[in-house]
């Protein structure tokens, strides 16, 4: 009874992490898709509106040089297609090989 739970205790675990493995790859992959759509349509232009005064300001901007409203600490990663696409790759592969590794051990306990 013991080893039976620890084997379930086991497979949810590696369940959970496999889960959120493959969720990481479909928001990359999904958001590389989102750049790529922005970029065909235009929207990926250099310059944003400010939310507060809506004057016209760089999309790295940290604050509206109008108004000083803050838009924090904005990571670029996410609005590279490229970076996107090989991280959404590397994590894809990363959970496949996990996968792989790990399936012939549950399938043959049972």
């Amino acid at each position: 009874m013991k080893e039976k739970v620890e084997y379930i205790v086991v497979v949810s675990m590696v369940a959970c992490v496999l889960l959120i493995i493959f969720g990481f790859s479909l928001v990359l992959f999904l958001n590389m898709f989102i750049n790529i759509k922005r970029r065909i349509s235009g929207e990926n232009s250099k310059l944003r509106p400010c939310v507060s005064c809506g004057h016209s300001i760089s999309r790295s901007a940290l604050l509206c040089p109008n108004c000083g409203h803050s838009y924090g600490k904005e990571s670029s990663i996410y609005d590279s297609i490229i970076a996107c696409f090989i991280l959404g790759v590397f994590t894809l592969g990363a959970g496949i090989g996990a996968l792989i590794e790990f399936l012939p051990d549950f399938m043959g306990r049972r």
